[in-house]
This record gives structure tokens, C-alpha cells and sequence, in this order.
């Protein structure tokens, strides 16, 4: 399974003194460690992507959605970079219009209260498939309150919701 971060994590300046040097000259021993420790976290970063349930993703303020790993496409049927580029949104693939305006709802009440939220709603996949989710997520707003992004975790809930219907 494939996953990204969404910007590389390059060390660049300390304490206001350069690490890394211009093309051509040798890497500070400095540079080398911010380096290093710039690699470990990215691998355990990976790691624990890889190891969790759910399907991690940002959501920005001008609609679009990055997801951290391939698996929303076997979810779904539709590819990371759809998602990003908005050719797909969430909220398209919302079967009920009541359950897209709860899960609206949520957020905006996330607004006024703590700033978390729990939605459960069914999405149709791109081959067709009913497939219920549940997203937890955060609303991330700056000191004057503007949405600067949405945190969350998608997590299929498909045979959870099959095995309590009759």
C-alpha cells in the first residue's frame, strides 16, 4: 500500500543559522541529523497510516480532500487524486440528501461547540456498492475563528451496520 505526506518535511534553518548547504558544498553535520530525524518520523509516520483502521484525511477550505493513502480508492472506487482535485467530492457520494445535510450539520455544530464531531452516513461507490461510514473529525480555525482545515478519519462500518439490521 502506497502513501504520501503531503509536503516534504526538509530541514532547512535553526536557531536562524542555515543546516543545508547550496549545491556543490558539503552538508553540515547538522544538516545530516535534522535529515536523519526527518526520516524517522516520516517512517513512523507511514507506519502508523499503515496500521490504522481508518482512512486519514485533510480537508481544505476550498473543498477539496487529501487523503493519506491508496485505500480510498478501494473504498470508494474513486482515486486519491480525484478527491483532491475535486473532480469527486464526499458529499457527492452521499446517497440520502438528508444524510449529506446532517453530516453538514455536524460540522457546522463542531463549530460552535468543541470542535470534533462523529457522522455516520452510506455512500455509493463508483461500482455501485452501499457502503455506511463513519468520520470522526476535527475543525481546525485560526485565532479569529476561519476554518483553516479539516482533520478526520473515515472508517467502514459496512458489516458493523449489515450485522444489526435484521
Amino acid at each position: 500500500m502506497k502513501h504520501s505526506i503531503p509536503e516534504k518535511l526538509t530541514p532547512s534553518e535553526s536557531s536562524g543559522e542555515k543546516l543545508c548547504h547550496p549545491l556543490g558544498k558539503a552538508p553540515s553535520p547538522a544538516c545530516e541529523e535534522a535529515k536523519a530525524s526527518v526520516s524517522q518520523i516520516e517512517r513512523k509516520y507511514r507506519l502508523l497510516i499503515d496500521n490504522l483502521p481508518s482512512i486519514v484525511y485533510v480537508g481544505h477550505a476550498d473543498g477539496s480532500v487529501e487523503f493519506f493513502d491508496d485505500r480510498i480508492q478501494d473504498l470508494t472506487g474513486y482515486s486519491r487524486e480525484e478527491f483532491l482535485t475535486k473532480k469527486v467530492r464526499r458529499s457527492d457520494l452521499i446517497i440520502e440528501n438528508g444524510e449529506a445535510e446532517s453530516a453538514k450539520k455536524t460540522v457546522k455544530e463542531a463549530l460552535r461547540t468543541d470542535r470534533s464531531y462523529i457522522s455516520e452516513y452510506k455512500i455509493r461507490s463508483k461500482n455501485g456498492e452501499i457502503v455506511w461510514l463513519e468520520e470522526r473529525g476535527q475543525v481546525v480555525c485560526d485565532e479569529n475563528g476561519k476554518i483553516e482545515f479539516i482533520v478526520g478519519a473515515l472508517l467502514d462500518i459496512t458489516k458493523h451496520k449489515s450485522v444489526k439490521s435484521p
